[in-house]
């Protein structure tokens, strides 16, 4: 997965995993999923209620987040500082809708990707 640019991947199963398996979420279920893949990831990324579940952990783990309209959709940036008030995690991101967004920078913040994985133009 670390082969693939975050920003490359779209809204879905796959980045929901993604954020899933960085915070240890584990299924509880063995039902075989529609695409043949096996148990429940919440939909973090694709969901209003998906993106709260990614905001409450991220403030779990000490990250604040600002959100903001833009012309293209959804600005997102996760933060952390540590005691000494030095920046500790950071991720950001522009995506068409807010749940989109917020997973993306979530990711790179818990990754500790930064904005060095940002698409150009």
């Amino acid at each position: 997965m670390r082969d693939t640019r975050i920003d490359d991947m779209m809204p879905g199963r796959e980045l929901d995993q993604h954020f899933a398996n960085l915070i240890g979420y584990q299924s509880l279920t063995t039902a075989m999923n529609l695409d043949g893949s096996y148990g429940y990831t919440p939909k973090y990324s694709t969901t209003w209620e998906g993106m709260g579940e990614v905001i409450g952990e991220m403030q779990r783990r000490g990250y604040s987040y600002s959100i903001h309209n833009t012309e293209k959709g959804v600005w997102v940036q996760f933060e952390q500082w540590s005691p000494e008030y030095d920046l500790a995690g950071f991720g950001k991101s522009e995506a068409e809708s807010a749940p989109y967004a917020v997973a993306l920078a979530a990711i790179k913040a818990l990754q500790g990707e930064d904005t060095t994985n940002e698409k150009n133009g």
